[in-house]
């Protein structure tokens, strides 16, 4: 499903990660930055193709969890 959404690479550790997207974007990326706003204590623009994950995610489960809900507010 990350594919699909032009997600290239994403990488979670327990204080956080980064979800790098593939160039050309295949989106608008006016989505992609009001979603940052909107939770602006979760993730940061870090470089045109990438986001960082500024919350902490201590479990694996945590980290899951965060991933399938960004992908499911990203896919709308």
């Amino acid at each position: 499903q990350a594919n699909g959404l032009g997600i290239e690479k994403i990488e979670t550790h327990s204080g956080g990660g980064k979800i790098a997207f593939k160039l050309p974007l295949t989106f608008n990326p006016a989505h992609l930055i009001r979603l940052v706003q909107k939770q602006a204590d979760d993730f940061q623009l870090n470089v045109e193709q990438q986001i960082l994950i500024k919350k902490p995610l201590p479990q694996t489960g945590d980290r899951i969890q965060f991933i399938e809900n960004f992908i499911y507010k990203f896919n709308f």
